[in-house]
This record gives structure tokens, C-alpha cells and sequence, in this order.
């Protein structure tokens, strides 16, 4: 009989089908005479029928034929012509539902379903792997550690030597400590940092009470309660804001914040009440351009944006602020300026970064967001919104801040203009 081409038969994995191929050898092709001895050996002709089919049911890793081999006078394989639909591997016809055509050249039975790429990868139970070392791995469930050591996936990420894995997730070791436990600890700068049992990042982080860790608040150097306060970047990245807000008795909330010991609204008081007007409201507006008279509109938006005027009467005995917060005393304000850098330097501090007239706005450093809400005379008519802002106390003074000055002053007895209000927290 003469010679026909050989084929190849890959090895790797465990052939269980009564014969061993070593993987350390080399692939080589097997000569025709030996192949036909071969399957004259085995016990069922259907096993012979296809060598990757049955290397498949031994769970063989490959499953390879070899799309050059010359089809004998026997074989039932029929190459199709040019014009068939049945697809080619070379010159084989394979089926796709459960084989793949590698390098186009080689039909290769799927493993579990699934196409993949021999010789780096391999199938072994149906399930697609890797070699590492001399150890298989599967792909889907670990990866090569250093080359040699199948490990399990964390999370379903690889990890290097200077990682480790804790509770699904890769961490760096810490310097010369190594791996440790991140749910109490924090590497910083190669040593652990930690508040009470809480990692804690002393760059962004505060502990507070030996307890309880807190965020600082944009460039604020202060500690808190985290429990109470917490920083809001979308407001103001520096503002450090009371987490229950307070709510006057229309239901209307405002946003409050810590100043130094105080707390403080952020926001003017509009809590409707006798005595009280938005900015326009009965009145005209009197301003270098002549009197004007307001939209009911135009009113409310005031009102909207810097809250309701108040005569000191009825700030005083009306109960305007929220429960739990009241008018502010005059030493309470003093407080207040003398934390945002004293009288000369407090108004810019305090000022909101927009909405003042003449170049005026602020860099409100706090979160304070002062608006020059204007000033409703005793005549009945308004003046100086977008310039000046007036705040009520307890006392008959008030304090004020303007476009034009960095300062915060404060004045004499004026009962009755018509201020805005700010509260602060009992």
C-alpha cells in the first residue's frame, strides 16, 4: 500500500481512549499504515468514524483534523463544488454547529460550544483553559501567577505580585507591611492608617472623636460630625452642610451650614408673614434709572431668589425662623465676621460668586452665599437689590454688605426698613 500525507494530532490534554500521547513530545505527523492499525484496534467502528469526535468524549483538549489529508477510495467524505453552501475547512467540509475551522486549515471539534485557540488554549471537560507551566487552568475562573501558578481570579481580575486580594477585590501591599486588612486600615505612604477599627485617608480625611471618619470639605480645614454634616460639591465645594435641614413653618426646607461653632442658614428666610414683602411687592422700585413697578412675576422671582423682606418687629415677635433656630443676637454676628477674617475682610468671604452688581461678588468661602436681596424703605417703595444686603438681629441693629466693599458693617437702629433674615441654630 502506498503512502498517503499524514495528519496531525494535537496533545493537549488527556486522551482517555486506550492509548497516551506524551505533551512533551513534539507533534508529528503519523504515517497512514499506522493510523489504519490504530483504528483497526478499536472496538467500535463509530469511534474511529472521527478522531476529534472521539477525543471529545474522552474530554480530550483538542480535537483536530487535518483539513490537507487525502480522502481514500472508503472515506464518506464528500467535497462539495464550488457552488455548495456547505462550508470548507481547506477542503473539508465540517459542520459549525459543532466544529470550527482553525488557521483555515484545521477542523477543530468546539469545546462545550465554544471556539477557541489551540495550541494556547485548550478544552478539557468541555470547559476552555490555558496551560500554566504544566498545569491547566480554566480561563474563566483563574489566571497564571507568574507564569507558573494557576490562581483564582479576584473579582475576576489578574493581580501582580506587589497586589493582593481581599474580599474580591486587588489591593496594593503596603510597602514593607505587605498585605493587610483594608476594611480597618488604609496604606498611606507605606504605613497603616486607621480611626478606631476605619481605614482612615489622613490626605481627605478627618477622624472624629476617635470614632467616626469625616471628609474635609474642599479646602475647609475643620472637623465635624459626620453623623450631622456632610460636604456638598455640587453646592458649594467648601460648604459643610447640616444633613437634616431646617424647615419654617410653610414646610419650605433650606440648606444650612457650619461656620466655625455656628450653623447658620444658607439661605434668606421666605416665610410669608405680616410685616413682611418680597422685594417690589406694593411698591416702586427707586433706582438711578427712575421709579419702576414691578410684574406680579418679577416680584415673586425675588422672592424666589433672595427671600422676603422683614421689619424688626415683626423678625422679633412673629416666630419667622424654623423650630430649633432663632433671630440672631448681635454677638452672634460678631462671631460670625470676626471667624470670616473681621469687618474689612468678612463681606468677601461671606458673599455668594454671583448676583452682586459692579464687579462685587464674593468667593463665599463657607457656603454662606450672601445675595443683595435690596431694601424696602419706610416709604413703602424699594431700593439697591443686586447691591446691597441687609440682615436682621435680634437687637435693633443690622448688618450689611456691599457691592462695593469687602467688609461687612454693621448699624444703628433702623425698625422700620425692611430687611432679609437670616437664622441661625439654637
Amino acid at each position: 500500500m502506498s503512502k498517503a500525507k499524514g495528519f496531525l494530532l494535537s496533545c493537549g490534554s488527556v486522551a482517555a481512549m486506550a492509548f497516551l500521547l506524551s505533551c512533551s513530545d513534539p507533534l508529528k505527523p503519523i504515517e497512514r499504515e499506522t493510523l489504519e492499525q490504530y483504528l483497526e484496534t478499536l472496538s467500535s467502528s463509530d469511534g474511529a468514524a472521527n478522531l476529534s469526535s472521539s477525543s471529545e468524549a474522552a474530554n480530550s483538549s483538542s480535537a483536530v483534523s487535518s483539513s490537507s489529508e487525502e480522502p481514500s477510495s472508503s472515506s464518506n467524505t464528500v467535497i462539495p463544488s464550488s457552488s455548495s453552501s456547505v462550508p470548507l475547512c481547506g477542503k473539508t467540509q465540517y459542520d459549525p454547529g459543532t466544529q470550527f475551522c482553525h488557521n483555515n486549515n484545521y477542523i477543530v471539534e468546539k469545546c462545550g460550544g465554544k471556539e477557541f485557540n489551540p495550541p494556547e488554549e485548550v478544552c478539557s471537560y468541555g470547559v476552555v483553559g490555558k496551560m500554566c507551566g504544566s498545569t491547566w487552568y480554566n480561563l474563566q475562573t483563574h489566571f497564571c501567577f507568574g507564569g507558573t501558578t494557576p490562581t483564582l481570579l479576584c473579582g475576576g481580575n489578574e493581580y501582580t505580585g506587589s497586589q493582593f486580594c481581599r474580599s474580591g477585590k486587588v489591593y496594593d501591599k503596603c510597602g514593607s507591611i505587605g498585605e493587610y486588612d483594608p476594611s480597618k486600615f488604609y496604606c498611606h505612604n507605606g504605613s497603616l492608617s486607621s480611626c478606631g477599627n476605619l481605614p482612615l485617608n489622613p490626605d481627605t480625611q478627618f477622624c472624629y472623636n476617635s470614632s467616626k471618619v469625616g471628609e474635609y470639605c474642599g479646602a475647609r480645614a475643620e472637623t465635624y460630625d459626620p453623623d450631622l454634616y456632610q460636604c456638598k460639591s455640587q453646592i458649594n465645594p467648601n460648604g459643610i452642610y447640616l444633613k437634616s435641614k431646617p424647615k419654617d413653618a410653610a414646610g419650605k426646607e433650606y440648606e444650612a451650614v457650619l461656620i466655625g461653632t455656628q450653623t447658620w442658614m444658607a439661605e434668606n428666610l421666605n416665610y410669608a408673614v405680616s410685616g413682611s414683602k418680597c422685594y417690589g411687592e406694593g411698591g416702586e422700585v427707586v433706582d438711578w434709572d427712575g421709579n419702576t413697578t414691578l410684574s406680579e412675576t418679577e416680584v415673586q422671582a425675588n422672592c424666589m431668589r433672595y427671600g422676603r423682606l422683614y421689619d424688626w418687629s415683626t423678625a422679633i415677635h412673629s416666630l419667622i425662623c424654623p423650630s430649633g433656630w432663632h433671630l440672631p443676637s448681635d454677638s452672634e454676628w460678631d462671631a460670625l465676621v470676626t471667624f470670616a477674617g473681621g469687618a474689612q475682610a468678612a463681606g468677601t468671604k461671606l458673599k455668594a460668586v454671583s448676583g452682586w452688581n459692579n464687579n462685587g461678588d464674593g468667593t463665599d468661602d463657607y457656603g454662606f452665599s450672601a445675595l443683595p436681596g435690596g431694601i424696602g424703605n419706610s416709604s413703602g417703595s424699594f431700593s439697591a437689590v443686586g447691591d446691597y444686603g441687609n440682615w436682621r438681629s435680634a437687637m435693633t441693629y443690622y448688618w450689611g454688605i456691599y457691592d462695593y466693599f469687602s467688609g461687612v458693617d454693621r448699624f444703628n437702629d433702623d425698625t422700620s426698613g425692611l430687611f432679609s433674615v437670616r437664622c441661625v441654630k439654637d
